[in-house]
């Protein structure tokens, strides 16, 4: 049998397979990462313009100006809520009359008033309210005496002030004298 060349393009043609086969075999078998990185890639860029699709779509459709109109709302609800619980916050000015205010309360209850002093260690005054800022608070000590009922209606007309006073510690035990009790009350205006 006689052996024949072959021609120009039959070369070509088996040289192009060769080359297309060793691509695939790469491809596939030696470096299959490229096919996972591209699919990665086309999910990503579906997934983003999906994201695009809706932010156009709420442009469109105002819930943006809605949610802005809602968080507006919202945000004078808050400054109302705020002015109304500084309503009941003692100002600097109304401090000195609220404690001779709570003095007057503790002597129409007819409790005797033993100790009335106003707390100005900075640091007793940090621990009692958790403020950083204790020079804006009006810390007093107060211990009477009296009977339980008289004590009782004491704490419930200082409950009842318009301005809010918190009271920080509260000690009761017998008097000296067992006519009543003894109280000690820390409070903060």
């Amino acid at each position: 049998m006689a052996q024949r060349s072959l021609s120009r393009m039959e070369q070509i043609g088996i040289y192009a397979l060769i080359i297309m086969a060793g691509v695939t075999i790469y491809t596939r078998f030696i470096y299959p990462g490229a096919g996972r990185k591209f699919d990665r890639i086309k999910k990503e860029t579906a997934k983003i313009q999906a994201q695009v699709a809706s932010l156009e779509q709420e442009l469109d459709s105002g819930r943006t100006d809605r949610k802005i109109r809602k968080l507006k709302k919202d945000l004078g609800k808050a400054k109302a809520a705020l002015k109304e619980a500084e309503t009941h916050l003692a100002t600097d000015e109304e401090k000195d009359s609220l404690s001779a205010r709570i003095i007057q309360v503790a002597g129409a209850q007819g409790l005797m008033i033993r100790n009335f002093s106003r707390i100005t260690d900075q640091a007793v005054i940090r621990q009692l309210t958790g403020r950083d800022d204790p020079l804006q608070t009006a810390c007093y000590r107060i211990n009477l005496d009296g009977t339980f009922n008289r004590v009782v209606a004491f704490l419930k007309h200082i409950d009842q002030m318009d301005k809010m006073i918190t009271m920080q510690r509260l000690h009761m035990g017998m008097s000296e004298k067992d006519t009543g009790i003894q109280m000690e009350v820390w409070v903060t205006l």
